[in-house]
């Protein structure tokens, strides 16, 4: 089984500048065309420390008529702490569901999009602003950078925008000096191929509702309280593969 743990995020719209309002909770969607051509949407709820990710599963299917057909299924949810980086695995978004395992994440360690680390691109010293773009209205401050050698040439592109302050960025590091903004868009350019790669945050909601929020009180309960036995993250993913298959 092909899992793919899509890592990407953008915002919504707002064109004000220097907004200093902090988002406590909310449903972000990331965008990504990381695997292939296609575009792949996954979720992560958040409620102040606490976040379920949505996680994919990459599916081909042929109809029988040798046409290969691609999607994308839900594997299962992650919930996690931020406060004690503990992880617990769910395969339905209900306040019922039974959490089947618990986890913890070391340094460096990540189900699936690790905004939470504070490690460098290794490219972030290369980076630097250039001129501003507008896409659909909205001004971004852009920061490049290029890395190439002999066999390939990389271009990296950021784009930053007035919005509410979140847990969310795709480079905290450059947001230190532009207050009021945060990294919501990521363009991943080959130049030899011509293809762009672009991850991307676009903010659902800034409010979850109340059936969301009930799942999210329920299941930071269930992490306080689990008698389930600590595990690590190789443990626990080893364990929810085997009971997959």
């Amino acid at each position: 089984m092909r899992i793919k743990f899509l890592l990407i995020f953008i915002s919504h719209i707002f064109a004000i500048k220097g907004i200093t309002q902090t988002m406590s909770q909310g449903v972000v969607e990331i965008h990504s065309n990381l695997s292939s051509s296609r575009i792949a949407k996954d979720k992560i709820w958040f409620k102040d420390s606490c976040v379920v990710y949505e996680i994919l599963n990459s599916v081909n299917t042929d109809n029988g008529s040798g046409v290969e057909k691609h999607s994308y299924e839900i594997l299962k949810y992650v919930f996690l702490d931020l406060k004690t980086m503990r992880c617990q695995d769910y395969l339905s978004f209900s306040d019922t569901a039974i959490a089947l395992n618990n986890y913890i994440l070391r340094s460096g360690e990540t189900v699936a999009w690790g905004f939470f680390s504070d490690a460098k691109p290794r490219y972030q010293d290369l980076l630097s602003f250039i001129s501003d773009s507008t896409m659909n209205g909205i001004v971004y401050k852009r920061a490049r950078a290029v890395e190439r050698n002999s066999d390939w040439e990389l271009i990296y592109v950021y784009y930053l925008r007035s919005l509410k302050s979140n847990i969310f960025s795709m480079n905290k590091h450059l947001e230190i000096d532009q207050p009021g903004y945060k990294t919501t868009r990521l363009d991943i350019i080959d130049p030899r191929s011509n293809k762009v790669t672009t991850i991307e945050i676009e903010i659902i909601k800034e409010q979850l509702d109340s059936k969301e929020e009930r799942i999210l009180d329920r299941w930071n309960d269930n992490a306080m309280h689990t008698k389930l036995p600590l595990l690590s993250l190789k443990e626990a993913e080893s364990a929810f593969l085997e009971k997959m298959n």
